[in-house]
């Protein structure tokens, strides 16, 4: 079976890959609609973690206008901008697959005092959201190989973009091929797009996706 037969299996695959941050307790001050998430979102714009992989634009996205600061590319790649209140940006990491395609996670919950909840694979709220990348770094990377859609139910992500809504267990995933129209042409690269919500409703974690973008 190929790494992108592999993929097709997800989420269980991406539950493995998971970056592992401090557990502590819930901070009085977070309601019981923040914590599980059936509160109103909220705007947040993406900012660089000190524990970021060191991230630069492929060369090919630096000539399609994307910047070539260090750390730079995570923003420029979809990530959330509506989000549960008092959830932050937590961790990221990148996962792999058979070059040039690769996993770049964000992990978002709320912050505690002391420490940070843990986002996915935990009994806490938490969103994770993947992008599924060919970080060719030398030319563009023309036609993208997709990995197999989950079968669920079709849901409405933009004008003319439809995605797949699936629960299985305590989370529920909305995933979506990236547009190749309307958006910057340094994200040729991007494939699809995946925003797994656990112990979250599924109307929050679609409203989630539906406000994913990049900077």
């Amino acid at each position: 079976m190929s790494v992108r037969s592999k993929f097709a299996r997800l989420p269980a695959a991406v539950a493995a890959l998971t970056v592992v941050v401090a557990v502590s307790s819930w901070p009085a001050s977070v309601s019981e609609a923040a914590a599980s998430g059936t509160g109103p979102l909220h705007s947040l714009a993406c900012t660089q973690l000190p524990t970021d992989p060191p991230l630069e634009a492929p060369q090919y996205a630096q000539t399609e206008g994307a910047s070539g600061g260090t750390d730079a590319w995570w923003c420029q790649m979809p990530h959330a901008t509506e989000l549960p209140i008092h959830f932050v940006e937590l961790s990221r990491g990148v996962a792999p697959l058979t070059f040039p395609y690769s996993l770049y996670i964000t992990n978002y919950g709320v912050e505690a005092k002391g420490g940070v909840t843990a986002s996915i694979g935990t009994n806490v709220p938490g969103i994770r959201l993947t992008v599924d990348f060919n970080s060719t770094v030398d030319h563009a990377p023309g036609k993208l190989t997709y990995p197999k859609a989950p079968r669920g139910r079709k849901v409405t992500i933009s004008k003319g973009v439809t995605g797949t809504i699936v629960k299985a267990s305590n989370d529920i995933q909305v995933v979506w091929r990236f547009p190749a129209k309307g958006v910057p042409r340094y994200l040729q690269g991007v494939a699809t797009v995946t925003v797994t919500g656990t112990k979250l409703p599924a109307a929050t974690v679609l409203k989630v996706a539906q406000d994913v973008a990049p900077d």
